[in-house]
């Protein structure tokens, strides 16, 4: 048994009744190591050792930690959905603004056509993490579409490395594109043709160029 020393003005009485309780000492047995206790002035009860002081910070809670997470996996999602609209060629040229919440999707802004909504809508749905849809883009045709994409169709030519010093020329009447102008070879018509069918809004293309030795060649 730890026996205690206490000092104070009752530190005589509380050390005899101590030793009292303890009975007579074994010459066998080492003495315990004494603790000392300071007596209250009044001569109270001593007071008890003060525990040891624990730090007030606590780690971040978990639903914090949850959060956390959670935001990350949307931005990883939304990143995801973006791509996807970047890469698809019926879809890159529109503004769509995805906005991502756990594992539902909005989609806003605006697109020409009723086609082109649906299909940004099913292109969303595919997205890995995605469990819903809400589309909310706005089908708003442009009052010239024809004119956008008369010139969508000479900036394709223009920009292409075979066919882009050729004199070629493109009338558009609805979604239809009909190609005018000289070429040297059939290979190049074919080159033209493909890179006008594959822009989104034209349907159909109407093949007029002309094969001609005269016609300048583009560099290769």
């Amino acid at each position: 048994m730890m026996r205690r020393l206490v000092q104070g003005r009752s530190g005589a009485t509380v050390i005899a009744a101590l030793l009292a309780l303890a009975g007579p000492a074994r010459a066998d047995r080492e003495p315990e190591p004494l603790q000392v206790v300071r007596a209250r002035a009044g001569g109270g009860a001593p007071r008890a050792p003060r525990a040891p002081a624990t730090s007030s910070r606590t780690p971040a809670s978990r639903p914090a930690r949850d959060r956390d997470r959670r935001f990350e996996t949307e931005r990883e999602v939304q990143r995801d959905l973006e791509d996807a609209l970047a890469r698809d060629r019926r879809l890159a040229a529109f503004e769509i603004i995805p906005f991502v919440e756990g594992d539902e999707v909005t989609l806003l802004g605006a697109v020409p056509t009723r086609a082109a909504r649906r299909a940004a809508g099913q292109l969303a749905a595919k997205v890995d993490g995605i469990a819903r849809v809400t589309n909310r883009l706005v089908v708003r045709r442009p009052r010239d579409a024809a004119a956008q994409l008369a010139d969508r169709v000479r900036r394709a030519l223009a920009a292409d490395p075979e066919v882009g010093g050729l004199d070629l020329r493109a009338q558009v009447a609805g979604r239809t594109v009909l190609l005018a102008g000289a070429v040297p070879s059939e290979r190049d018509r074919r080159r033209a043709t493909r890179i006008v069918a594959r822009l989104s809004g034209v349907r159909v293309v109407v093949d007029e160029l002309v094969l001609s030795r005269d016609a300048p060649q583009a560099s290769r």
